[in-house]
């Protein structure tokens, strides 16, 4: 696991997208970076790996995120390719089809993915691809616990490895694509927690999945207005337009402790911002991927 959890935040608005980050304050500040531990169920933060507790919400700008493909040779990340999903809402199912400069071992492409197929659990190398997702904390027990160090507006990077955590970020699009139109002018607010579920690896046993639900939707000035946001005018910059709400509609009911049932053909869902429709996740849970930080 890398030891760097925050850099430097680099991004910058692209004029195609709207963008729920200042055009202005972009590059300005730093992120913290945040995984998912499947076997526990915990969000961590930082370079200790803090717990990020359950029911904390994020204003997420995922019109700017990413899937990133990565490759492991004996503990090292040797390449990282990254697209932003509007450009490419498929990308994480096109894995690169060559090996890194850097790659010095004796096994060809194909034989590492022969041996990723058959040692899912314990073969680590090759290529792995996760989901890239910036945000901000606006509310909830990690602001609202007096012990808590975390502030209002603070920016994290979450990253979500191939598998059942990818999936529930594919989720998160999908309820995004059918309520964004109805929603101009406005951020999506996500709340975060975790459901368990029964590994098909039978070694593995119970395991937890996140779960990401967008329970609100704010505009820049809401957000402006809500506590300690005042101090930075500039945080949020949600798209200009009239704020023109139409009735969005009916989100599905919550989760259940269990996977929720897929409809017929896993409810195709037509997601405009992205041209692309999703459909049913066919993903296995595997283990033998990791949290990377970008180069």
């Amino acid at each position: 696991m890398s030891t760097v959890a925050r850099v430097e935040s680099t991004a910058v608005a692209d004029p195609n997208t709207s963008n729920p980050f200042a055009d202005a304050g972009a590059g300005a500040g730093s992120t913290t970076f945040m995984k998912f531990k499947g076997a526990s169920g915990d969000f961590l933060y930082g370079q200790d790996e803090e717990e990020m507790p359950y029911g904390s919400l994020f204003a997420a700008n995922i019109n700017d995120s990413k899937w990133e493909w990565s490759f492991w040779w004996e503990g090292e990340v040797l390449k990282t390719e990254s697209v932003k999903v509007v450009a490419n809402a498929r990308a994480f199912e096109q894995e690169p089809d060559y090996l890194p400069e850097d790659y010095d071992g004796d096994m060809s492409l194909e034989e590492i993915r022969v041996e990723q197929a058959d040692k899912k659990s314990s073969f680590m190398d090759g290529w792995s691809c996760q989901a890239v997702l910036d945000m901000r904390l606006v509310g909830g027990p990690a602001i609202d616990d007096p012990e808590s160090d975390l502030a209002f507006g603070e920016e994290f990077t979450i990253k979500l490895n191939n598998g059942v955590a990818l999936s529930q970020f594919r989720a998160l699009l999908g309820s995004y694509g059918r309520q964004f139109r109805f929603k101009e002018g406005l951020l999506p607010i996500i709340d975060i927690s975790a459901k368990s579920y029964v590994s098909k690896v039978k070694s593995v046993g119970k395991r937890y999945t996140p779960v990401f639900k967008i329970t609100d939707w704010k505009s820049d000035e809401e957000l402006m207005g809500m506590e300690g946001a005042g101090d930075d005018p500039d945080m949020y910059d949600a798209p200009e337009t009239d704020q023109k709400v139409i009735e969005a509609p009916q989100e599905d009911a919550a989760d259940s402790g269990e996977p929720a049932p897929r409809g017929r053909g896993a409810r195709r869902v037509e997601a405009h911002f992205l041209n692309v429709t999703y459909s049913q996740v066919s993903c296995t849970p595997c283990h033998r991927h990791r949290f990377v930080s970008p180069n």
